[in-house]
């Protein structure tokens, strides 16, 4: 028993002389402003609190992408220099890109309407004819084939006037005098068949046949052997009268108002 008690006071003094065991270091969690924790280590020793679990904000993949995608802002042109800068620049590129011109649509030809022509006036083969001046009526043969008209003159004399050539006639029952003088025109050559040719001097005269008046170059000649004082020809016909060969006198001459 003795023995026992011995023993037991041994083990208890050996137990208080042990060294003890050194505490294990602690790991203090501080967190960050943005609310991230960090862990700070005291010593080369790491321990972790199991208890208390460390939280970490994680930012998204989504965010993380749009933020590569995003360009950055372009500077504002603050100062006049900056904004003629900029204005210049985009001028340039606007002249670097040239729109392709678009192509010239072929123009459409313009017909020019036309006007109606004049409803042309139907005379026969034979018609008064009223001669200017004189103021005389005569019967005139209408004859399409005769290039100009001529009428009948007595008294054909040639005279000069200022250097001109003028020439005197008379026209069978004139009531304005017995003379007329008029400038020659032209002289014209006549040939005949079986005759000698023959000059004719040329002038102008007002002729009215129906209700329409014209001057036009008339030759003037003897007539006396013919039928009829006065020859239409086509210089007073044209584009005025169309001739019905199976009529005479379907007209009157109009009075010349001066």
């Amino acid at each position: 028993m003795r023995y026992i008690v011995i023993f037991s006071l041994l083990l208890l003094v050996t137990g208080c002389t042990q060294p003890a065991t050194p505490a294990p270091e602690v790991i203090e969690l501080k967190k960050k402003p943005a609310g991230i924790e960090t862990l700070e280590r005291k010593s080369e020793t790491q321990i972790y609190d199991t208890e208390t679990p460390v939280e970490i904000e994680r930012v998204p993949e989504e965010a993380v992408a749009v933020a590569a995608v995003v360009k950055p802002k372009k500077p504002v042109a603050k100062t006049p220099e900056e904004i003629k800068a900029v204005a210049a620049v985009q001028e340039q590129k606007k002249k670097a890109v040239k729109k392709p011109k678009p192509k010239a649509k072929p123009k459409k030809a313009v017909v020019a309407a036309k006007k109606p022509k004049a409803q042309k006036i139907i005379i026969g083969e034979v018609e008064p004819v009223r001669l200017i001046p004189g103021d005389v009526i005569h019967k005139a043969r209408i004859d399409t084939g005769a290039q100009t008209t001529s009428i009948h003159a007595e008294d054909i004399q040639q005279f000069e006037r200022d250097g001109k050539k003028w020439v005197r006639f008379r026209l069978k029952n004139a009531k304005e005098g017995s003379v007329i003088e008029k400038p020659v025109s032209r002289i014209v050559q006549i040939k005949r068949h079986g005759k000698e040719s023959q000059d004719r001097y040329v002038v102008k005269m007002r002729l009215i046949l129906g209700e329409r008046s014209q001057v036009v170059e008339v030759s003037l000649t003897d007539r006396g052997s013919f039928t009829y004082p006065i020859l239409i020809g086509r210089n007073f016909l044209r584009d005025i009268y169309i001739v019905d060969v199976g009529s005479k006198m379907s007209s009157k001459p109009i009075e010349y108002k001066r």
